[in-house]
C-alpha cells in the first residue's frame, strides 16, 4: 500500500470519505458528493461493487450491499488505471 493510499484511508476511517459522505478540497466553498456507479454488466443479485471519483486523483469503490453505509475501498487513480488496464489486457 503507498503512503498516498494509508493517508486516504485514515481520512476514510474519520469520516471524510466514508460511504455517502463528503469530501472538502481545499480551496473549494462547497462540498461534492461523489457521483457513484455499478457496471451495466452487473446483476441484479447484489453481488456488485460501486465507483466513483472521490477526488481527480483518488477513486473509491465500494460494496452495492451497503447502500453507502459501509467501507470506501480508497485507490489512486493511476493505481485504478492500472488495474482497470491490465484487466482490458488480460494481465
Amino acid at each position: 500500500m503507498s503512503a498516498g493510499n494509508r493517508l486516504v484511508r485514515s481520512r476514510a476511517a474519520a469520516g471524510g470519505l466514508e460511504g455517502g459522505g463528503r469530501e472538502e478540497l481545499s480551496g473549494n466553498t462547497a462540498p461534492m458528493r461523489p457521483a457513484w456507479r455499478k457496471s451495466s454488466y452487473s446483476a441484479c443479485n447484489g453481488n456488485c461493487v460501486e465507483v466513483a471519483e472521490l477526488r481527480p486523483d483518488i477513486i473509491g469503490v465500494r460494496d452495492t450491499k451497503d447502500v453507502g453505509q459501509g467501507p470506501v475501498l480508497v485507490f489512486e487513480a493511476t493505481s485504478w488505471n492500472f488495474f482497470l488496464e491490465s484487466i482490458k489486457n488480460g494481465i
